[in-house]
């Protein structure tokens, strides 16, 4: 009898599994957004004002370039440069000279923080957080006051760590089209593995069918052997027979 081994194509199974990744990170990679949880800020003048931005969902930005510029200013405009993972301060406006610091470690996770050190009322203006890799960006209008002008704005809210409740309804958003994502992912694997499987369970029962119609004709050959054994037995019996029949008959006429 012969034996048949049957084995899964994990290749295919994989190469699905990595086009489903890849579907995943995609989706992932379009939901970025980038958000200043404080859009106004009011500071006196000689304080030190922390400039924050940081991205929905989570993305690590140490490897990427991050850009805080005054857009309201002509070209060039740019403030601090982080880009080839450190800081790059060539083109950087002279007003900010020595004056600016950048948070390295919160860049792993997506957050551009950036200190102004000992503000001046020419530091007031619109600044903007960007990142070219991703295409998005928030801005920041900042105020600076002499120590003795009424605020008008409220007080300054440099230190916010944690993002308002539309923040916190945007990042929950994000996280619920990427775990549907995922799950709509998971489901067409499971489909298509069991498609898979399903095809090769038909090929086994073709196989069974091979092997049972194998098994019948080996059966059918040995029945004839038998069959035709037991014949040429009879036919030897019935010879000694016959030979023993003449030979009492030749007996009794003697």
């Amino acid at each position: 009898m012969k034996t048949f081994n049957y084995r899964i194509d994990t290749s295919s199974i994989t190469t699905m599994i990595l086009l489903m990744l890849l579907v995943v990170l995609s989706v992932d990679a379009g939901e970025h957004q980038a958000v200043c949880p404080t859009p106004t800020m009011e500071a006196k003048r000689g304080d030190d004002v922390v400039l924050r931005c940081f991205l929905e969902p989570e993305f690590n930005l140490s490897a990427k370039t991050l850009d805080w510029s005054r857009v309201d200013l002509k070209e060039p405009n740019e403030v601090h440069v982080y880009r080839s993972k450190g800081d790059d301060l060539k083109t950087q406006i002279g007003q900010y000279k020595n004056r600016t610091t950048l948070n390295h470690e919160e860049l792993s996770r997506g957050i551009g923080t950036l200190l102004i050190s000992s503000v001046q009322p020419s530091d007031s203006g619109l600044y903007q957080c960007y990142i070219p890799k991703l295409k998005v960006g928030c801005t920041i209008n900042l105020t600076v006051v002499e120590e003795d002008q009424q605020s008008t704005t409220g007080p300054p809210e440099e230190d916010v760590t944690e993002p308002n409740n539309a923040n916190v309804g945007n990042r929950n958003a994000a996280r619920a089209r990427i775990v549907t994502a995922a799950v709509v992912t998971l489901y067409v694997l499971v489909v298509l593995v069991l498609w898979k499987l399903g095809k090769i369970q038909d090929c086994m029962k073709r196989l069974r069918g091979r092997t049972e119609q194998h098994l019948e004709t080996v059966s059918d050959g040995s029945e004839r052997k038998e069959l035709n054994s037991k014949s040429s037995e009879d036919c030897e019996d019935q010879e000694t027979s016959a030979e023993n029949g003449s030979g009492n008959i030749d007996s009794e006429g003697k």
